[in-house]
């Protein structure tokens, strides 16, 4: 598999980054919680890019090895993990807000809203829990032209 590295951002790219992207509770209200901070910064590329599906995946036996990546169309493009990020608690959390089992083992598949560029819209999100690996697959499909409040 071939992984490509993004351009530097243009202009747009940046306005529509400051724009945000979050995650929306029951209520259709943002979620602050700080610890989902570090994975909304590393999903945001993907997110600005139209990502149809995004993948994160971490070590649970070597501390640190975490690698992100998302697919465009059948491109795959690298994405930067963003500091302070901690995989094995921020993948507690979204299996809660996605409707999963917090216990880590086997195949889970739920649903988060989240708000980006004004736009609320349905990710699918499935977590794969392996004996040495965790793997979050967010499928995010054309998600900007399929918006929930449209």
């Amino acid at each position: 598999m071939l992984v490509k590295k993004r351009q530097n951002l243009s202009s747009n790219d940046v306005m529509t980054m400051k724009q945000g992207l979050c995650f929306l509770n029951e209520d259709g209200e943002v979620m602050t919680a700080s610890i989902f901070k570090p994975l909304l910064r590393t999903l945001l590329p993907a997110f600005a890019d139209s990502a149809e599906e995004i993948y994160i995946t971490y070590s649970r036996v070597i501390p640190g090895q975490i690698s992100a990546r998302y697919e465009k169309g059948r491109k795959v493009f690298a994405l930067a993990v963003k500091a302070n990020f901690s995989p094995a608690d921020v993948f507690v959390r979204l299996r809660i807000i996605a409707g999963m089992s917090i216990v880590a083992e086997g195949h889970q598949t739920g649903k988060v809203v989240m708000r980006f560029n004004g736009h609320d819209f349905d990710v699918h999100v499935e977590v794969t829990t392996k004996e040495t690996e965790e793997i979050i697959h967010f499928k995010c499909g054309n998600q900007l032209n399929h918006t929930r409040n449209q």
